[in-house]
Protein backbone atom coordinates (compact mmCIF):
# COMPACT_ATOMS: atom_id res chain seq x y z
CA UNK A 1 0.00 0.00 0.00
CA UNK A 2 1.42 3.34 -1.00
CA UNK A 3 0.01 6.07 1.14
CA UNK A 4 0.99 9.54 1.63
CA UNK A 5 0.59 12.16 3.84
CA UNK A 6 1.80 15.87 4.09
CA UNK A 7 2.63 17.25 7.33
CA UNK A 8 4.42 20.39 7.97
CA UNK A 9 4.75 21.72 11.52
CA UNK A 10 5.95 25.18 12.25
CA UNK A 11 6.00 27.77 9.86
CA UNK A 12 8.05 30.42 8.65
CA UNK A 13 7.28 34.05 8.86
CA UNK A 14 9.96 36.09 7.46
CA UNK A 15 11.06 36.32 11.46
CA UNK A 16 12.01 33.48 12.81
CA UNK A 17 13.99 31.71 9.74
CA UNK A 18 16.08 29.29 12.51
CA UNK A 19 12.57 27.88 13.64
CA UNK A 20 11.93 25.62 10.06
CA UNK A 21 15.84 25.25 8.79
CA UNK A 22 14.31 22.89 5.77
CA UNK A 23 11.44 21.14 4.81
CA UNK A 24 11.95 17.58 3.33
CA UNK A 25 9.92 14.32 2.56
CA UNK A 26 9.50 11.71 4.29
CA UNK A 27 7.06 8.55 3.51
CA UNK A 28 4.25 7.99 5.74
CA UNK A 29 5.78 4.58 6.41
CA UNK A 30 9.42 5.41 7.07
CA UNK A 31 8.00 7.59 9.74
CA UNK A 32 6.69 4.32 12.02
CA UNK A 33 9.49 2.33 11.12
CA UNK A 34 11.69 0.82 13.46
CA UNK A 35 14.93 0.93 11.69
CA UNK A 36 14.69 5.09 11.06
CA UNK A 37 14.38 5.48 15.06
CA UNK A 38 17.51 6.41 16.87
CA UNK A 39 18.18 9.60 18.86
CA UNK A 40 19.62 12.75 18.08
CA UNK A 41 22.30 14.56 20.59
CA UNK A 42 22.06 18.26 21.78
CA UNK A 43 23.45 20.08 23.86
CA UNK A 44 20.87 23.08 25.59
CA UNK A 45 21.99 26.57 25.53
CA UNK A 46 23.36 26.88 29.06
CA UNK A 47 24.10 23.41 29.90
CA UNK A 48 27.50 21.53 30.59
CA UNK A 49 26.58 18.18 28.71
CA UNK A 50 24.66 16.81 25.67
CA UNK A 51 21.49 15.00 26.23
CA UNK A 52 19.56 12.48 23.49
CA UNK A 53 16.45 12.64 21.95
CA UNK A 54 14.31 10.68 20.77
CA UNK A 55 14.55 11.26 16.99
CA UNK A 56 13.65 9.55 13.22
CA UNK A 57 16.43 9.36 11.14
CA UNK A 58 15.48 9.17 7.26
CA UNK A 59 17.72 10.36 3.99
CA UNK A 60 19.84 12.24 6.14
CA UNK A 61 17.30 14.45 7.78
CA UNK A 62 16.38 14.32 11.72
CA UNK A 63 13.39 14.95 13.05
CA UNK A 64 13.58 15.08 16.79
CA UNK A 65 12.37 17.70 19.23
CA UNK A 66 8.55 19.19 18.88
CA UNK A 67 8.44 18.18 15.51
CA UNK A 68 9.15 14.21 16.59
CA UNK A 69 6.21 14.53 19.50
CA UNK A 70 3.81 15.98 16.43
CA UNK A 71 4.87 13.42 14.21
CA UNK A 72 4.17 10.72 16.95
CA UNK A 73 1.07 12.25 17.96
CA UNK A 74 -0.19 11.83 14.19
CA UNK A 75 0.86 8.29 14.03
CA UNK A 76 -1.10 7.47 16.63
CA UNK A 77 -4.28 9.47 15.25
CA UNK A 78 -3.65 7.53 12.04
CA UNK A 79 -3.51 4.49 13.74
CA UNK A 80 -6.47 4.69 15.90
CA UNK A 81 -8.27 5.56 13.20
CA UNK A 82 -7.54 2.48 10.88
CA UNK A 83 -7.76 0.31 13.68
CA UNK A 84 -11.46 1.54 14.35
CA UNK A 85 -11.93 0.89 10.19
CA UNK A 86 -11.10 -2.58 10.54
CA UNK A 87 -12.96 -3.41 13.61
CA UNK A 88 -16.34 -1.79 11.90
CA UNK A 89 -17.31 -0.09 15.26
CA UNK A 90 -20.98 1.35 15.52
CA UNK A 91 -20.59 5.13 15.31
CA UNK A 92 -20.35 7.27 19.02
CA UNK A 93 -22.93 9.52 18.13
CA UNK A 94 -26.50 8.54 17.12
CA UNK A 95 -27.07 10.19 13.64
CA UNK A 96 -31.15 10.67 14.70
Amino acid sequence: MNRKALIVWGGWDGHQPKEVAEIFRVPLEALSDPRHRSTYRWKRPGQSSESDYPAIHYGGQVIWGLTYSFTQTFLELIRDRESLGRHRHPPLISSK
